[in-house]
C-alpha cells in the first residue's frame, strides 16, 4: 500500500505543480487494484496515505 501510495502523491505533486498536492484515498485504492490486482478497504488505503503525506511533509 506504501507503494501505491508513493505512485498517487508523486502523481499529483507533478500535476499540481506550485500548488496543494490533494490526492484521495480512492486513487491510492484504485492505483493498487491496477497494478497489484489488490482490492484494499479503502481505511487502508487512507491510513496509507496519510502516512506517507506525512512522511515526505506534505502534511
Amino acid at each position: 500500500m506504501l507503494v501505491a501510495a508513493d505512485q498517487v502523491i508523486t502523481r499529483a505533486a507533478r500535476a499540481a505543480g506550485q500548488g496543494p498536492v490533494l490526492p484521495t484515498a480512492e486513487e491510492v485504492r484504485a492505483w493498487a487494484a491496477e497494478h497489484f490486482l489488490l482490492d484494499v478497504p479503502l481505511g487502508i488505503a487512507a491510513q496509507a496515505l496519510k502516512k506517507r503525506l506525512r512522511q515526505r511533509e506534505y502534511q
